[in-house]
C-alpha cells in the first residue's frame, strides 16, 4: 500500500504542479509551495530520508508489532485522574511503542484530553524530550498547546504559525515581544536601540531563522503538517540535529492527505497517530478532483490511514469508546449507525426532545429540491423552517450552529439571518464544521429529489449528527430522507414538527 500510495500521489502532485503552474516565475504562489513540498517529501520517502527506519517499516509492514519493554510504563501514574481505562490504555500505548501508536477517537471522547496526558508523561520521563504536535488544522495544533500552557512555562512550548486571537500560546511575535519588554526595563534610557533591534527581527528575512532558533529550544513544537514542508529540516548525516524530535503527535489524521502525514512522520523518532477514519476525509477542491477524475485516481477514498486503522495490531491500536458530549438518544443512535454500537455514553445526560425532525412535504412542485435542471443545490422551503425553528425554540446564536452540505443553501440561510435580524448565528458546510461543538445543532438536509450520494455518504452524516451537546433540529422532508438506511433510524428516534404545526 505504501509503495503504491507514493506512486498515486507522485503522479497527481506532479500534474497538478503542472497545471498550476505560473507563467511569471517571479511571482510567489502559495499553493505551488505547498505542492512543491508535498512532492518533495514524496520523493525523500523513496530515498528512505526518514528520521525513523522503524517508522518507515512499519508503514510498508504494519501488522508488524513492536512494543516497548519499558515496564515502569506499564505502572505508570496518571497526572489526570478522571481518565477513564480507554484513555489510559491509549495513554500506556503510546509511550511503549517503539515506532508509532494508532488511537481512534470518535466524536466527543476526550482524543485532546489524551493527547495532552501523553505530552505531560512524556515530559515526566524526559524532560529534555522533544514533541512535535501537528494537524491538518490549525484549531487541532492550537487546542493541544492551549491545554499544555496550562501545565508548562511559556519557554517550553513554541507554535509555529497562526493561532487564534487572544490566545496566550508563544509564537514568534509573542516571544519576541516579551524579550523586547524585558529589555526595555533592563536597558532604561535606550528605547530607539532596542526597538530597532527587534524591528529587525521581526523583519521578513529574519522570522524563519528567528523561529527555526526557538523552535531547537523548547520541549512541546506545534505547526500544521504544511507548514512542516516549509522549514528545511537536516537531513542525511545531520538528522540527528536537535531541530528533528522525538516524538510526532499527529491529531485529526483522517483530515491529513497522504504527504502531509509523511511530512510529520519523517521527522521524528516514534508518531503517535490520532483520528477518525469513520469521519471526513481530506477536502479537494472542484478542480483537484476532476484532475483525479481524469487520472483514474480517488484519492479521498482511497486512504493510506484507512489502511494503517484496518492493519495494526490492536495492542497498538487503541479506541476511545466513551463519548461525553451528546446526549445519550444521540450518542446511541451514532454508535449504532456508524461504530458497530461500540461507542458507550460516558455521561447521564437528560434532555427534552433531543432530537427534532422538523417535517414537510416534497410533493407539490413548489416544495421539490433542487428544481429541475439546475447545477446547484438548495432549498428555500427549508431556510423557510430555519428561521420558524429559531423562532419557536427561541434558539440564541451564542448557542446555536446551522448546518447544510451545501454551499448555495449555507449563503442562502445567511442572507436570510441578515434579512430577519437573527445576527451572529454561524452556518457552517459540514465538511467545516468537524472539530467543533454546540448546545444546539439545525441541520438542513436541503436536497429532497434526486440522488442523496453526496450529503448522506456516512462519514459525513457522522460528523453531522455528533456535533450535538444538547438538541438537534433536523430540517427535512422525511419522506425523502427515511430512503437513506442511515437517516431513517434518526427519523424514527425523533419527535415529530410537521411544517402545518410551526
Amino acid at each position: 500500500m505504501l509503495r503504491e500510495s507514493l506512486n498515486d500521489w507522485e503522479d497527481y502532485l506532479t500534474k497538478l504542479i503542472s497545471n498550476n503552474s505560473s507563467s511569471n516565475s517571479n511571482e510567489f504562489d502559495p499553493t505551488l509551495y505547498k505542492i512543491q513540498g508535498q512532492l518533495a517529501v514524496i520523493k525523500e520517502v523513496r530515498l528512505g530520508v526518514f528520521k525513523s527506519t522503524n517508522v518507515l517499516n512499519c508503514l510498508h509492514n504494519p501488522s508488524v508489532d513492536h512494543l516497548g519493554k519499558d515496564t515502569e510504563t506499564h505502572n505508570i501514574e496518571f497526572f489526570n485522574k478522571r481518565l477513564n481505562s480507554n484513555q489510559q490504555n491509549a495513554v500506556q500505548s503510546a509511550l511503549l511503542t517503539d515506532d508509532y501508536a494508532l488511537i481512534q477517537g470518535p466524536p466527543g471522547t476526550g482524543k485532546t484530553t489524551v493527547i495532552t496526558e501523553i505530552c505531560r508523561q512524556l515530559y515526566h520521563k524526559n524532560a529534555k524530550v522533544r514533541v512535535l504536535i501537528t494537524s491538518e488544522t490549525h484549531v487541532a495544533v492550537n487546542n493541544v498547546l492551549e491545554n499544555l500552557i496550562q501545565y508548562y512555562p511559556h519557554e517550553k512550548i513554541f507554535r509555529i504559525g497562526n493561532k487564534e486571537e487572544g490566545s496566550d500560546i508563544p509564537t514568534l511575535n509573542v516571544t519576541l515581544n516579551k524579550l523586547h519588554e524585558q529589555y526595555l526595563n533592563h536597558f532604561n534610557g535606550e528605547d530607539s536601540f532596542i526597538n530597532t533591534i527587534f524591528n529587525n527581527l521581526l523583519a521578513d528575512e529574519s522570522r524563519k531563522s528567528m523561529e527555526f532558533a526557538f523552535a531547537s529550544s523548547v520541549n512541546f513544537v506545534g505547526m500544521t503538517c504544511n507548514k512542516i514542508s516549509t522549514f528545511k529540516f537536516p537531513v542525511g548525516e545531520s538528522r540527528s540535529n536537535n531541530i528533528l524530535f522525538d516524538y510526532v503527535i499527529i491529531d485529526e489524521a483522517a483530515k491529513a492527505t497522504f504527504p502531509e502525514l509523511l511530512l510529520a512522520l519523517s521527522k521524528a523518532d516514534k508518531a503517535i497517530i490520532v483520528g477518525d477514519p469513520k469521519q471526513l476525509p481530506p477536502v479537494f477542491c472542484m478542480e483537484e478532483i476532476e484532475l483525479q477524475n481524469e487520472m483514474g485516481l480517488d484519492l479521498p477514498n482511497k486512504r493510506f490511514i484507512d489502511f494503517l486503522y484496518k492493519n495494526t495490531p490492536k495492542a497498538k491500536n487503541s479506541f476511545l469508546n466513551k463519548q461525553f458530549r451528546m446526549p445519550y438518544e444521540i450518542g446511541n443512535l451514532v454508535s449504532e449507525c456508524f461504530y458497530e454500537g461500540k461507542l458507550e455514553n460516558g455521561l447521564d445526560k437528560v434532555v427534552v426532545d433531543p432530537l427534532v425532525w422538523v417535517d414537510y412535504s416534497n410533493k407539490a412542485e413548489e416544495n421539490k429540491w433542487p428544481k429541475k435542471g439546475s447545477k446547484v443545490v438548495c432549498n428555500l422551503t427549508e431556510v423557510d423552517l430555519i428561521i420558524k425553528t429559531i423562532k419557536k425554540y427561541k434558539l440564541s446564536a451564542e448557542d446555536t450552529i446551522i448546518l447544510s452540505p451545501y454551499k448555495r443553501q449555507i449563503k442562502l440561510i445567511k442572507d436570510r439571518l441578515l434579512k430577519e435580524s437573527l445576527n451572529n448565528y454561524r452556518v457552517f458546510t459540514i465538511d467545516a464544521v468537524q472539530g467543533k461543538d454546540e448546545k444546539n445543532i439545525i441541520y438542513s438536509l436541503t436536497r429532497n429529489v434526486g440522488s442523496m450520494r453526496f450529503f448522506s455518504e456516512p462519514r459525513r452524516l457522522n460528523v453531522s449528527f455528533s456535533r450535538v451537546k444538547e438538541r438537534m433540529f433536523i430540517i427535512g422532508s422525511s419522506f425523502y430522507a427515511k430512503k437513506s438506511q442511515f437517516l431513517k433510524p434518526f427519523y424514527e428516534k425523533s419527535k415529530k414538527i410537521y411544517f402545518d404545526n410551526l
